[in-house]
């Protein structure tokens, strides 16, 4: 593709997008899943922003989020699957990652299951529904947070802290990893 004759915007546009293309080109060859413990992206942050994109207009928007709240302790399973696979292949996050993660974890785990950021949807039960319904969705969303949403946390940080954190590199920087020069 040719620039030659296009504006500056344009350029810095097409480095961006040929930026993003190679690191999505060479991202694969890092295995992000392996050990990608992080205080942006993890499922310690992004879960929990759910209600950011959920529907919270019906009793089926709810019975969606619970269902997705029961799934969280399988989410959390598979993650920690990939970060014991990420320790065998000694790629690890950065020290200061994990400690971040940590603090966040400590964090979460002190809040009562109403204060936890999922919580919310408790508050956003519309007022048309019927006080029955009103009730047991807002009873159901706080039971799971107390039965699936915790218990994945204190399962994440206790894993990460006893076994991942032992790991952790001192520098950040893929340099730092397997092959991490090479790709």
């Amino acid at each position: 593709v040719s620039l030659s004759g296009a504006t500056l915007e344009d350029r810095l546009t097409a480095d961006a997008l040929a930026e993003t293309l190679q690191q999505g080109i060479e991202e694969p060859a890092q295995n992000l899943w392996q050990w990608e413990v992080d205080q942006l992206m993890g499922p310690q942050v992004w879960f929990l922003e759910i209600l950011n994109t959920h529907p919270l207009a019906s009793e089926q928007d709810y019975e969606n989020l619970l269902s997705r709240m029961k799934a969280y302790p399988a989410l959390i399973d598979q993650y920690l699957g990939n970060l014991r696979e990420g320790v065998s292949a000694k790629r690890c996050s950065a020290r200061i990652a994990v400690e971040r993660v940590l603090k966040q974890l400590d964090e979460l785990l002190v809040l009562e299951p109403s204060q936890n950021p999922l919580a919310e949807a408790v508050g956003r039960i519309p007022a048309g529904f019927a006080d029955p319904v009103r009730d047991r969705l807002a009873t159901a969303v706080l039971e799971s947070v107390r039965a699936h949403i915790n218990p994945s946390l204190e399962l994440m940080r206790t894993y990460i802290r006893r076994d991942y954190a032992p790991h952790a590199r001192a520098d950040c920087g893929c340099s730092q990893l397997p092959d991490g020069l090479e790709t």
